[in-house]
């Protein structure tokens, strides 16, 4: 008889513990704020500005990209070939589980274009090093496992 008991207590502390388990498997971090926090950026103990774009943030969807406003107000750091760029969330939490960066240049005939989109490892951009020289803004593209993205542009100048 205290068998019995013994094993039907560790089978309900089992069922117990793999509720938990499951539970904590499927929910996920609640985001934080009204937009999507904006990361630190730095590249050899610069600070680069960054600029918010486009983003679906909870209910919000806000959609905007002016290259030339960007450029306009916010002076683009020199960066060199082969240099790199950190990308910090601080203490933010839940951080984005995927984050992908492209170029955007303006054409001789103002239209925009876009190169190919990179992955982002370890939290650094590295400029490569056939990067063209002159100012341009990489595209910063960030995913949290909630669905929500929010595109980032960073002015930098190669030289």
């Amino acid at each position: 008889m205290k068998l019995k008991k013994s094993i039907l207590v560790v089978l309900v502390s089992l069922i117990i513990v793999a509720g938990f388990v499951v539970v904590n498997l499927f929910s996920k971090p609640e985001l934080k704020g009204d937009q999507p926090p904006i990361p630190n950026i730095t590249t050899d103990g610069k600070e680069i500005p960054i600029v918010l774009g486009s983003y679906t943030w909870k209910a919000d969807v806000d959609v905007h990209v002016d290259y030339d406003e960007i450029i306009k107000n916010h002076k683009p750091v020199v960066v060199t070939p082969n240099s790199e760029i950190s990308i910090d969330f601080g203490s933010y939490k839940p951080i984005p589980n995927s984050m992908n960066y492209g170029k955007i240049n303006k054409r001789e005939d103002g239209w925009l274009s876009f190169t190919v989109s990179y992955s982002i490892k370890n939290n650094v951009i590295k400029i490569r090093e056939n990067a063209g020289k002159g100012i341009t803004i990489i595209h910063l593209s960030a995913s949290w496992d909630s669905g929500a993205r929010a595109n980032y542009y960073i002015p930098v100048e190669v030289k």
